[in-house]
């Protein structure tokens, strides 16, 4: 996902990938179609967001048809200040159990693996927003218990949220079940299907300054990627982003120049494994 610049994403041949565009019906049918990919990705998203107007994706499917000399079929679903607890989620709601969002991913995907006639998803992509370290309300040098006796130095003030508004965590322990629930029961949706969970990247806006308690997320990140099969999480460049001059103005999204770099290093590792 994202909200770069498509016209700086690159131009992909019509044979490279193509995306499949879902129309939902009622609560539980749709329709769709596959085109050639391009950004803006999902221009048609009565749910969802589309990519405005550069995504990651393209940098994808590029440079894992060069790596392996495979074409994509490709569908992508986002939701803006969105979690896996609905007491973090902002605005539009969350990924929590039982959420329309989570309904639409699974109607959406086995649409399209249906029209393909394919039998098995191969990858699931998560790119665990830049924001997310913010939304649990950690502030710099903040630390709260982790799963399995994990205990990173300092102290947690939950007395204290942001200055702008964000909640404060209800526990990183919730956040570790959360996502490890989520990510097995997309497991059990689709048997034999890898996920690729790329790591929360650093805010660094005027109004709040470095982000801080994303180390928090990223140990479980990690976490999650040790102890559940199938899942992976090496793109952990994002932390550097703002060195390498990948995010915006707003200081929190990234530009196209790091979506597409996250993309070629998702290719990488899919092709990988």
């Amino acid at each position: 996902m994202g909200i770069g610049d498509s016209a700086l994403s690159p131009i992909l041949p019509d044979s490279t990938a193509y995306e499949w565009e879902f129309i939902r019906q009622g609560t539980s049918g749709g329709s769709g179609r596959f085109k050639p990919l391009r950004d803006p990705m999902s221009r048609y998203r009565p749910l969802l967001l589309q990519s405005q107007t550069g995504s990651n994706v393209p940098a994808t499917v590029l440079r894992y048809k060069e790596l392996t000399g495979l074409s994509m079929l490709v569908t992508h679903l986002a939701l803006s200040g969105s979690f896996v607890l609905p007491t973090v989620s902002r605005g539009n709601g969350g990924w929590e159990p039982g959420s329309p969002y989570r309904d639409l991913l699974y109607l959406q995907t086995n649409y399209m693996l249906e029209a393909a006639g394919i039998e098995r998803l191969a990858w699931i992509n998560m790119t665990i927003g830049e924001s997310d370290g913010a939304n649990m309300g950690l502030k710099p040098n903040e630390s709260v218990p982790f799963p399995n006796g994990m205990v990173v130095p300092g102290s947690y003030d939950a007395a204290n949220g942001y200055p702008d508004g964000y909640p404060n965590p209800t526990g990183i322990p919730d956040v570790y079940s959360a996502y490890n629930q989520f990510i097995k029961e997309m497991q059990d949706k689709f048997p034999g299907v890898k996920i690729n969970i790329n790591q929360t990247g650093i805010w660094n806006t005027p109004s709040v300054g470095v982000q801080g308690g994303v180390e928090q997320m990223w140990l479980v990140q990690e976490h999650l990627a040790r102890t559940i099969p199938n899942v992976y999480c090496e793109m952990k460049d994002a932390k550097h982003f703002d060195s390498y001059g990948f995010l915006k103005t707003d200081g929190v999204h990234y530009n196209q120049a790091g979506l597409n770099y996250m993309g070629r290093v998702d290719a990488e590792i899919m092709a990988s494994h």
